[in-house]
Parts: C-alpha cells; sequence; structure tokens
C-alpha cells in the first residue's frame, strides 16, 4: 500500500543457479505494469538486475546490476556503484540515464506495524536516497517510506504468503 494507492508484486519464476538464484517479479499497480528480475548470491545479497514496463516496452538494466539488499545485520552496510541504462524496443541504442554511487546502513532492528501485522525489521538507510526501509527476516521489505519532491511517500505490506 502507498500514500497514492495499492500495488501487488508477485513472484512469477525461480531460476536457480550455481551463482545464486534469478527471480523474476511483476509488480501490479492500477495504471502501470512492470516486471522486474533480481538475483540472490549464495551469501544472501538481493541484487537488481533489470525492470521492465510492459506498458511500453522499454526496459532499465542496472550495469553492473546494484544490491538492492546486503546481508542485513546491525551495523552492517554496503555501498552501491552503478549505471542506469534505458532501452528502448527494437533499438540497438542503450541511454545511460544516470551514475549512482551511494551507501546504504542498516541502523537497528525494531519493531514495525504494518496492515499486515507487526514485524521485528532491520531499519535500513540511505543518505543519497533519502529513504527509509524496514526488512523483515522470511519476509522481506515491510515497509519504505522515502521523500518525492518535498512529500513523504509510504509503502506498507497489506498482505503475504508464501507457497
Amino acid at each position: 500500500m502507498s500514500t497514492g494507492g495499492t500495488f501487488t508484486r508477485e513472484v512469477v519464476e525461480v531460476q536457480n543457479g550455481p551463482d545464486g538464484s534469478l527471480i523474476k517479479s511483476i509488480a501490479i499497480e492500477p495504471d502501470y505494469h512492470s516486471v522486474s528480475w533480481h538475483r540472490f548470491d549464495n551469501e544472501g545479497r538481493l541484487y537488481r538486475v533489470k525492470t521492465t514496463n510492459s506498458n511500453d516496452g522499454v526496459f532499465y538494466t542496472f550495469e553492473p546490476p546494484y544490491i538492492a539488499t546486503g546481508i542485513v545485520k546491525e551495523g552492517n552496510s554496503w555501498r552501491n556503484h552503478f549505471k542506469s541504462v534505458r532501452h528502448e524496443p527494437g533499438s540497438d541504442k542503450a541511454e545511460v540515464l544516470k551514475e549512482v554511487d551511494y551507501e546504504v546502513n542498516v541502523q537497528k532492528n525494531e519493531r514495525v506495524k504494518v496492515p499486515a501485522g507487526e514485524f521485528d525489521a532491520f531499519l535500513i538507510t540511505s543518505e543519497l536516497m533519502k529513504d527509509r526501509e524496514w526488512v523483515a527476516e522470511g519476509v522481506g521489505m515491510v515497509k519504505y517510506e522515502v521523500i518525492v519532491e518535498g512529500e513523504l511517500v509510504t509503502y506498507e505490506l497489506v498482505e503475504y504468503h508464501i507457497e
């Protein structure tokens, strides 16, 4: 659930390999659908590899794939340095949108309440992104806050299930 509405993310495919797992998920929002690929390495870090806007076929790669969630343990941190690259459908040309370099810090473990319940979660922050993310073991992100154009936008986990 976000400040402006709701969306659903569903894992639709998992491919296991010697270097970890590649996960394909679909995010469904009222006016926007996207497909994302993430990869877990054998140490437990989650990398964002690619995102496709299914409305117009444009897709974005992250070169190299960046660490969406590192080793989540109080006091840990990791640094991300990558290029965000836009690819137009049917074109061999790719446009580098921006080069990003920032540090992410696991601040502390705290209890957080969201519509899906209460969770013991780690608070993760990034000074560059000006965001705060709460990640619960075995669940993933349960809450996310970011300032966009001076306005606080909040996403909270409404429900989840694991099959």
